[in-house]
C-alpha cells in the first residue's frame, strides 16, 4: 500500500480459492472424452452426404488429456449480461470483449470419388457445401448447434465446442503436380508441405501418441497387479 500509493480503506484482503478459478480438470476432461464420444458416433450415422465419412481423428490435444488445462464450459464462459442468442448462436452485445474458448479440433475423412476433381479451389468450395449440409443435418436431425464456416464447422455439444475440419490427402499430389509443370517432376513447396503436415502426418502422430497413452496405461494396471500380488506374498 506503501509503495502503491493506496489509502487502506481502497485495499482488501482476500484467500485465493483456486478451485473456484479453474474447473476440476480431471471432471472436465471427462465431460470432453464422453461429448467427443457421442459426436463421432452421431457422425458416423449420417447417411445424407454425398460422400459418407470414414474416418475421425481426434487431432485435439485435449482429447489425449496433454494439455495442461482444459477449456471451461460454455456456460461457465458465456453470460447472460454479455452475450445475446439469435438461432442458437451467442452474439456479443456491443463495447463487450467476447469471452475467448479453445475449440477442440475434430478432422473429418470422406470417402474417395471422382466427385473431388483434380483442382484445388473445387476442392474448397466441395469442402465448404459438406460444412453446411452437415450443420444442417446435425442441427435438424440431432438438436446440435452447428454453424459452417468457409473452412471448417463449429460444433457446441454438451458445453464443449469442437471444430471440424475436412482432410482430403490426395490435395498433397495435386499440389506436387502443380509445381510439376515448371520442373516436369512433382516436386515439394511450403504449401504442400504444410498440408502433408495437416492432413497426412499430424493424423499418424495423433495416432501413435493416442496408442502410447493406452499402452501406458495397460503397463501401469499390469505393474499394479504384480505390486498387489507381491505384497500379498509378503
Amino acid at each position: 500500500m506503501k509503495f502503491l500509493k493506496l489509502e487502506p480503506h481502497n485495499v482488501e484482503e482476500r484467500t485465493l480459492k483456486i478451485c473456484e478459478l479453474l474447473p476440476n480438470a480431471r471432471e472436465r476432461y471427462r465431460t470432453i472424452a464422453s461429448a467427443y464420444d457421442k459426436l463421432s458416433q452421431t457422425l458416423r450415422m449420417v447417411q445424407d452426404l454425398p460422400l459418407l465419412i470414414t474416418n475421425i481423428h481426434p487431432i485435439s490435444p485435449y482429447l489425449r488429456r496433454t494439455a495442461p488445462y482444459a477449456p471451461r464450459s460454455t456456460y461457465a464462459v458465456i453470460e447472460r449480461g454479455s452475450a445475446s442468442v439469435r438461432d442458437t448462436i451467442a452474439l456479443p452485445i456491443s463495447h463487450e470483449s467476447p469471452p475467448f474458448l479453445p475449440s477442440i479440433e475434430v478432422q473429418l475423412t470422406m470417402e474417395q470419388s471422382g466427385k473431388w476433381g483434380e483442382e484445388l479451389g473445387a476442392i474448397a468450395r466441395l469442402k465448404t457445401a459438406f460444412y453446411v449440409e452437415l450443420a444442417k443435418i446435425l442441427k435438424e436431425k440431432y438438436s446440435m448447434q452447428a454453424v459452417p464456416f468457409d473452412d471448417y464447422l463449429i460444433v457446441h455439444f454438451n458445453t464443449v465446442v469442437f471444430r471440424l475440419v475436412i482432410a482430403y490427402p490426395k490435395e498433397v499430389h495435386i499440389m506436387r503436380k502443380q509445381n510439376a509443370r515448371k520442373t516436369g517432376a512433382p516436386k515439394d513447396s511450403p504449401a504442400s508441405r504444410a498440408k502433408e503436415l495437416e492432413v497426412i502426418l499430424n493424423p499418424q502422430l495423433t495416432a501413435l501418441q493416442h496408442r502410447y497413452i493406452f499402452l501406458r496405461k495397460r503397463i501401469l494396471r499390469k505393474f499394479k497387479e504384480i505390486f498387489r500380488v507381491c505384497a500379498t506374498v509378503a
